[in-house]
């Protein structure tokens, strides 16, 4: 339903047309940001990771980084990271298996800690 109708044909006015349009538009962003994570993990379960090694602490960082991003802007940018672990692992493939093994044994270390 529209703003004005659900203030127009509400038995109780206990909101203003101003807060209304606020709930319209926080729903709207809140829409925006589930679908963005959604998609997010979805392509993460479907990463091809080259090198068994870091399957397991690969997908268990970037699933931790999703489950810690609050805003879009924060998984924007988790979805320019696997765009580019994507295209590196069709680039240059060993450095996935020499050098993307220690960085994110690394990352997840100390997001632990």
């Amino acid at each position: 339903m529209e703003v004005p109708c659900i203030y127009e044909y509400c038995a109780r006015k206990d909101f203003e047309t101003e807060d209304l349009w606020e709930i319209c538009r926080l729903d709207k962003e809140w829409s925006a940001f589930s679908e963005l994570k959604n998609m997010l993990s979805d392509k993460v379960k479907t990463l091809n990771f080259e090198c068994a090694s870091i399957k397991d602490v690969g997908i268990a960082l970037f699933n931790k980084w999703l489950e810690e991003a609050l805003t879009k802007e924060e998984l924007e940018d988790l979805n320019d990271y696997i765009k580019f672990y994507e295209t590196l692992s069709k680039t240059c493939p060993r450095a996935l298996k020499y050098k993307i093994p220690q960085f994110t044994a690394k990352a997840l270390s100390q997001d632990i800690n």
